[in-house]
């Protein structure tokens, strides 16, 4: 079940990137504990009954729960930067939004010039 531990990855960096605790979102989503964990281990899959009120607790779209193509977190760490820099764009002006995008890109140019 590859696709359950890189969605329990992507919770648990959503989840520690925002400072709640397995027990605070599982009482914020109407869950128990030990299914958040079971989640973020990828031991088990949330239900789409579950993925709704796990996605408005983080406050993130259902499609940040899910990696996709080559930006798949690889690590634990890879998955709370991603969602760091996802929350950090989210607070950003249009403008500045522009600005870290290109800034981005330029990066991603100068690792990969085929991009």
């Amino acid at each position: 079940m590859v696709l359950a531990k890189d969605v329990g990855r992507c919770l648990r960096a959503l989840r520690q990137q925002r400072g709640l605790t397995q027990a605070a979102l599982a009482d914020a989503i109407g869950r128990s504990e030990i299914s958040i964990r079971a989640i973020e281990r990828g031991a088990s899959a949330p239900s789409f009954v579950t993925l709704e009120p796990l996605t408005r607790a983080l406050d993130v779209p259902a499609a940040a729960l899910f990696p996709n193509g080559d930006t798949t977190p690889t690590t634990e760490r890879q998955a709370r930067d991603l969602a760091a820099l996802t929350a950090l764009a989210r607070d950003l002006r249009q403008e500045d939004l522009a600005i870290a995008l290109d800034i981005l890109r330029a990066v991603s140019r100068r690792r990969n010039p085929n991009r």
